[in-house]
């Protein structure tokens, strides 16, 4: 593999993100993603000691089984979520949905970050007038998984936008998109705290599409686009520099050079907006690389940010603002 993903596999047939990893025809079960995703492989918790052997207390190194790589170091708290235990996790949750199969999964880095992503039934589609094509939206659960204790076991609801791949969160109701669990004993006993969770989220995806329909029917003219920009906190009155840089680039995906913005359902709408941005964060937003950071390449930094960081909360935000058009 390159850098860019240490192991991933998608399912449909399509090109997994960043051309990466193995391509399958189909959906797949549980057994047959972890294997192809190339995730058979467990981490075990390391005491860690000094040169003359030493042991330093409550500190211990998470190492990988299959190449004995160091993911990271944890306390005595921390308990792993084994690779295959959180194929498990996910069948648990999404044991309701009937026809929920694995589309992709994977590992970041050296294999700290570890993802599964769940196609469920009841796809959202936005619908044109006339005779424009409408826009279709695939219903994803998104399970992301730490070895070396940077966060908790992430578990969230996700939206996929078919014709450009760029992701949205179900920001609908009251009720909460991500759902966070620590890496200690009691990590197992969540399974039904989220999976009612998820139950009173799906129950309310009626109403997101019926939100999302009207942002359809919202005009934006290139003036309230600017001030769409500006209320995510982007800098429209740069004159140079990467304040400039950026806003020129979202602009251009509104401008008719989006995939999703352009489509006849979106252009010149809420709709639109709300798709320039999300797509300039998960195809063009820059991403800074650290030099202690285990990403290795701009892209691998990209998804992790447009699934679980910065980037994450950026496309929240744009949906938030762009549903309060139609409040």
């Amino acid at each position: 593999m390159s850098a860019n993903i240490n192991s991933m596999v998608s399912g449909k047939g399509i090109k997994p993100w960043h051309n990466e990893g193995v391509i399958v025809d189909g959906l797949m079960t549980a057994s047959e993603c972890l294997n192809q995703a190339g995730l058979s492989w467990s981490v075990t918790k390391e005491p860690l000691q000094t040169a003359s052997g030493v042991v330093v207390p409550n500190a211990f190194a998470v190492q990988r089984s299959d190449n004995n790589a160091i993911l990271g170091t944890v306390g005595n708290q921390y308990t792993p979520l084994q690779n295959a235990d959180a194929f498990s996790y996910m069948d648990a949750i999404t044991q309701d949905h009937g026809s929920a199969k694995y589309e992709t999964a994977g590992a970041l880095g050296k294999g700290e970050r570890v993802w599964l992503q769940v196609s469920i039934e009841g796809d959202i589609s936005i619908k044109g007038k006339g005779k424009d094509v409408g826009d279709t939206i695939q219903r994803y659960i998104l399970l992301a998984n730490s070895h070396d204790g940077s966060s908790p076991l992430l578990v969230a609801t996700t939206m996929v936008r078919v014709v450009c791949q760029n992701t949205l969160t179900a920001a609908i109701a009251d009720a909460s998109t991500m759902f966070k669990v620590r890496h200690t004993k009691g990590i197992g006993g969540k399974v039904e705290d989220i999976r009612e969770a998820l139950g009173i989220i799906n129950q309310s995806y009626t109403d997101l599409e019926e939100k999302l329909q009207r942002l359809v029917n919202i005009k934006v003219s290139d003036k309230a686009f600017d001030g769409y920009l500006a209320s995510l906190g982007f800098d429209t009155e740069a004159v140079k520099g990467k304040g400039k840089g950026t806003v020129d680039s979202i602009k251009a995906l509104w401008g008719g050079e989006g995939m999703g913005a352009n489509l006849a359902t979106a252009k010149g709408t809420a709709w639109g907006a709300l798709n320039a941005v999300t797509e300039f964060v998960d195809h063009q937003r820059p991403t800074r690389l650290t030099a202690s950071g285990s990403f290795k390449t701009e892209g691998e930094a990209r998804l992790a940010s447009q699934w679980f960081g910065s980037g994450l909360k950026l496309k929240d935000e744009a949906l938030e603002k762009a549903l309060a058009l139609v409040a």
